[in-house]
């Protein structure tokens, strides 16, 4: 078995651990709704651990990145999707064998499941080389089935399924019931009795309404049918011993390669297809540069949870550039609630994530630090058992990030210090950007302290926009300018009559 996987040069991803479970970031991202959503329906090919292993190699990160793109084309896509549809196919039918008390049955399952591998197999080794791959991945791919498909082994599957399937297509019986008894006999040369029924009943057919009637699994047998597939198999000895001895000689036929290229694409066909009506609307999507440089900068990105969210419904999600250049590491973001600040850092965080899948991450051109790790802090509800208090348990937090974040890490706060005084929070608050700051990992901070925002030595403050007709309305658009909570306040109260002139008016009344 060669060293091959359409997810990496060096194994199904080159990576050293592969974890069981979800990474510390993904909640607090919706990283967690963007895998959930991509692998519905998909559990047969436990995809989650391909999410949960983040690449730290460029290289490796470049190969997934050419196999997407080639995928995004459409031919490609279409011949992988073929052959995916056959190999579930080849899946179900054999599933059903150990379920089938009649060995004949079974036989015969067993012989479809091998002609529809044979058939994925051949329609996409046929279908790749002549698109002639480019990416990497694709192109090692063709190399394999080249060979695989000329082997004697698959060679002589697919000649006898072929054969198996002629000689039984030709296997014709009669059927005679006469004072009760069923007979079994060869072919006598009289007319097919079903097209006899067919053609008599069929001037009655048209026009007529249909009912549907329920019909038991056709793949159980009944005693008159397990006693007449008995006397068949027995007629036709041959074939039938033919059948089994098919069976007994290619158990296991199917290629430990080719099932696991079945399942790694699935990879790139499910989040392909899964970003597809947000695409459909107009977004899109771009295959980041990265490096260890924190001069970041992305156009038109935007949250992928929330897009593909809102594309069900037809709508399209509002989109945000951002940058950071020379000695810039955070963005501080401030501004009315609801304004989309939140989103804008998930946003953030799961292009920095998607990036390190090797998958298409939302807008249109990326430049992207290749991070060691993403650390979040969000605000967390308090619980009733929890006596420690908010603030302890957020410092305690804190304090666990910092420890461990590196100078290559991607930091997402979100809300800090919302529950304690607003002194202390901009104290407390400009200690932590400083420590974040002087470690040099990059990242957002959400914060309703604008003081913050005006730190300076490697913060930039960003701010939420409102309309600037109906200054209650959010524009969502996260623009790169100096804190204005305050205007912000005065606009929103002048707006309701509650400004120092208004107040003074009514008093004077």
């Amino acid at each position: 078995m060669p060293d091959f996987s359409v997810l990496g040069a060096r194994g199904w991803g080159g990576v050293e651990e592969k974890p069981a479970r979800e990474p510390g970031c993904f909640r607090d991202l919706n990283l967690d709704l963007i895998v959930e959503g991509v692998v519905a329906g998909l559990d047969e090919y436990g995809l989650r651990e391909f999410f949960y292993s983040p690449l730290s190699d460029a290289d490796e990160i470049a190969y997934r990145q050419e196999v997407a793109s080639e995928l995004e084309e459409g031919p490609a896509l279409a011949a992988v999707k073929a052959f995916c549809l056959g190999m579930r196919a080849a899946r179900e039918r054999e599933a059903q064998v150990s379920r089938l008390a009649h060995e004949a049955q079974r036989d015969r399952w067993f012989l479809d499941a091998a002609s529809a591998y044979c058939e994925a197999v051949l329609g996409l080794a046929t279908a790749l080389k002549a698109l002639s791959p480019r990416s990497r991945g694709l192109a090692s791919l063709v190399e394999y089935l080249s060979g695989y498909v000329e082997s004697p082994a698959f060679d002589s599957l697919v000649e006898e399924a072929r054969a198996l399937l002629w000689a039984l297509g030709r296997i014709r019986y009669s059927l005679s019931i006469r004072r009760g008894e069923l007979r079994v006999g060869r072919e006598s040369g009289g007319e097919d009795c079903a097209r006899a029924v067919e053609r008599l009943f069929s001037p009655l057919a048209e026009g007529a309404k249909d009912y549907p009637a329920q019909f038991s699994d056709p793949r159980d047998l009944n005693p008159v049918e397990t006693a007449v597939l008995d006397a068949v198999a027995r007629l036709f000895a041959d074939e039938f011993s033919a059948l089994s001895a098919f069976r007994e000689r290619h158990r296991g036929y199917a290629d430990p390669v080719i099932l696991a290229f079945d399942r790694e694409i699935q990879f790139y066909v499910a989040y392909l297809d899964y970003i597809a009506p947000a695409k459909a609307l107009g977004l899109d999507f771009c295959y980041p540069r990265l490096s260890g440089s924190r001069e970041v900068e992305s156009r038109s990105s935007f949250d992928l949870a929330l897009a593909r969210k809102l594309a069900d419904s037809g709508a399209k999600a509002v989109v945000n550039d951002f940058f950071l250049s020379g000695e810039e590491r955070i963005l501080v973001v401030t501004g009315p609630n609801q304004g989309g600040k939140s989103t804008f850092a998930r946003g953030f965080g799961q292009l920095h994530y998607l990036a390190r899948l090797g998958l298409p991450v939302p807008g249109t051109e990326a430049k992207l630090l290749l991070c060691d790790a993403i650390f979040t802090h969000f605000e967390k509800e308090e619980g009733r058992e929890d006596r420690r208090g908010r603030l302890k348990d957020e410092l305690e937090r804190l304090k666990y990030l910092l420890e461990r974040a590196t100078p290559r890490s991607v930091v997402v706060l979100n809300e800090i210090l919302s529950c304690t005084s607003r002194r202390d929070a901009v104290f407390i608050g400009e200690r932590i950007l400083r420590g974040i700051l002087d470690l040099g990992a990059i990242g957002v901070c959400v914060t309703f302290i604008d003081e913050l925002a005006s730190l300076g030595g490697g913060a930039v403050s960003m701010v939420c926009g409102i309309e600037a007709v109906d200054h209650d309305g959010r524009t969502y658009r996260i623009e790169r300018r100096p804190p204005d909570g305050l205007a912000y306040a005065l606009t929103i109260a002048r707006r309701r009559g509650l400004d120092r002139p208004d107040i003074l008016a009514r008093f004077a009344r």
